[in-house]
């Protein structure tokens, strides 16, 4: 019996959360068993609608300005199984910008308490959420996340002539960390390589004072088809502070370009597929690594990974997965009682 599933999400933005809602629209015939639909919920709302909906499924942030609508959504649907996906918080966030721990702590224990199922968009992440006691392990769920792969599957044999590209791809935020490279790259002063950075966010004006000018260092702003960005691109680069799981490196992977990134959080996971983890995510760290990709031979040498292998299958399988049990065990209480 297909049944119908309800996302709800207050983001509207460019990123992967959307991007990986929309793999549930664009998923080959038969990879998906249910309905899935995207509802856009306003921020800062604080009594849910009524949602008409099998299971219901947040991707929206926790935060204690959320409370009140997760026990609204909890109190107005108490029969629905309700999921949260877990998509911006993870160890290193915690340890780089959380100052009240305690007060954090109480925020996640309470936020996923109103919830059937959590999430957890990464192995690392799914770690760190049971070894904090967050969520109980028959609650927690690994399922990492997906995008469509076939745009990207189908620029994997085109190449730039010219210059090594190295690529760095998102919001241009403190997490991403693309001061750092960009520091790193004006340091190496490389004439045979390129920097290029796609995206935007509150820290374009200090990536673009940090860039000085520097003739090899392009900007260019998000665009509809990542799979093109992703193919003026020879490499690219991760130098994330943090990061649940780093969408982007999958992409990377299923458009053959090597990736180099950190060795946090939900990174440790495309490691575990064949990214080349920086040695020390630090300028130094990186100028190191830049110094070597002078040639289009050095970049070939860094390998590919494979974390794109299967990936949109394992995704919607276990989507699938979930929301049968769920609902497999709504209809069997129900029936009992």
């Amino acid at each position: 019996m297909i049944q119908s599933v309800v996302h709800i999400v207050d983001d509207a933005s460019w990123g992967g959360v959307n991007r990986l809602l929309a793999c549930f629209e664009k998923a080959p015939e038969g990879f998906v068993h249910d309905h899935h639909k995207i509802m856009r919920i306003d921020r800062g709302l604080k009594m849910s609608p009524l949602i008409e909906a099998d299971v219901i499924v947040s991707h929206m942030s926790v935060c204690w300005k959320n409370i009140p609508f997760f026990t609204s959504l909890r109190a107005t649907h108490p029969e629905t199984p309700l999921v949260h996906v877990e998509h911006s918080y993870s160890e290193r966030f915690a340890a780089l910008k959380v100052g009240n721990r305690a007060r954090f702590e109480d925020l996640m224990r309470l936020a996923y308490a109103l919830f059937d199922k959590v999430v957890a968009v990464s192995r690392p992440q799914a770690a760190w959420i049971q070894r904090r006691g967050y969520a109980d392990s028959d609650q927690l769920v690994s399922i990492s996340s997906c995008v469509s792969l076939a745009a990207f599957e189908a620029v994997a044999y085109q190449r730039q002539d010219g210059p090594v590209t190295i690529g760095a791809i998102g919001r241009f935020h403190e997490q991403k960390g693309f001061d750092i490279l960009v520091e790193a790259f004006v340091l190496a002063a490389r004439a045979n390589a390129r920097l290029l950075l796609v995206g935007d966010g509150p820290d374009r004006d200090l990536l673009v004072s940090k860039a000085k000018g520097h003739p090899q260092i392009s900007f260019m702003p998000y665009t509809a088809n990542p799979a093109m960005a992703l193919a003026m691109c020879d490499v690219i680069a991760m130098p994330s502070r943090w990061e649940p799981y780093g969408l982007v490196a999958l992409e990377a992977m299923a458009a053959k370009r090597p990736v180099i990134c950190s060795n946090f959080d939900g990174l440790k996971q495309h490691v575990s597929n064949g990214a080349v983890p920086i040695a020390e995510n630090t300028v130094a760290g990186w100028y190191e690594q830049i110094a070597k990709l002078g040639t289009h031979e050095a970049v070939d040498r860094l390998g590919l990974g494979t974390g794109h292998v299967s990936a949109e299958w394992n995704f919607l399988h276990a989507w699938n997965k979930l929301v049968h049990e769920l609902t497999y065990f709504k209809a069997s209480t129900q029936k009992a009682a």
